[in-house]
């Protein structure tokens, strides 16, 4: 039997649509889990745990403290990654970690796939608050592909769970999967030449195997940074787990 089919028919999972992309092997390896862990009934859906840190303009990536991501919660304060001393407070356009480290209780989320979003323009921005774009109108040119190649291997890139690493290399090793926009180029005017490149084109690195972070595991991703160059332009980095999540059903 189609190992889907055994799922919908034992109701060991709620929302057959969220499995209906997957393949048999995959939802195997799920059962599996489930039944490792004791997990009674639940709901199952895709989803994904992110946290973007912002960097600024002018000022040199820090090569002796990390760039760490998930272990700030939502509506908490987070710093810029080369500017510690200027904060702000997180958003859902930040995080979606409802505490600090750690899934809240009764969650199990499986990664499938570990993503890392780097998505840079040919063009400064006019007003940048805490590394955030405010006004998307071009300042001045930039080269979008030399600082795209210098932030790719600037650094290394560490996944832990609970006491292990399982996970790591550089962002180049970690393209963004299927949430990236398609690159392109091409003219404009002198304060913006329109080009646009990402870290990676839809093909995600996959997990093999799967990782399995239980309710109350701690985890986070750490970015070392090797190389002190300081960006011509504000850009963003997004650390994503995207995979399954399990809740208890409420």
């Amino acid at each position: 039997m189609d190992p889907r089919q055994w799922a919908y028919q034992n109701k060991h999972v709620l929302g057959p649509i969220s499995l209906d992309n997957l393949e048999p092997g995959d939802v195997q390896t799920i059962m599996k889990e489930m039944e490792a862990h004791q997990m009674g009934l639940r709901t199952v859906y895709r989803d994904c745990i992110y946290h973007r840190k912002r960097f600024v303009v002018t000022t040199a990536l820090n090569v002796t403290s990390p760039t760490t991501f998930f272990t700030i919660q939502r509506g908490s304060q987070d710093t810029v990654a080369n500017a510690p001393g200027t904060s702000y407070t997180t958003q859902d356009i930040d995080t979606n970690m409802l505490q600090p480290g750690q899934l809240s209780k009764g969650q199990t989320f499986i990664v499938q796939s570990v993503q890392l979003e780097l998505i840079l323009t040919g063009a400064t921005d006019t007003t940048v608050t805490s590394g955030d774009t405010l006004d998307p109108t071009a300042a001045a040119a930039v080269s979008a592909t030399n600082l795209a190649r210098a932030i790719r291997y600037a650094g290394c890139f560490y996944l832990t769970i609970g006491e292990r690493q399982y996970e790591r290399g550089l962002i180049a090793d970690f393209p963004q999967g299927p949430y990236g926009n398609i690159g392109f180029a091409g003219g404009g005017a002198a304060t913006n030449f329109e080009s646009l490149v990402q870290n990676g084109l839809g093909r995600e690195r996959r997990c093999e195997p799967y990782h399995v972070i239980d309710a109350g595991r701690q985890f986070q991703a750490d970015l070392f940074w090797r190389n002190a160059f300081v960006p011509t332009r504000s850009f963003s980095i997004v650390a994503r787990l995207d995979g399954i999540r399990f809740t208890s059903v409420q």
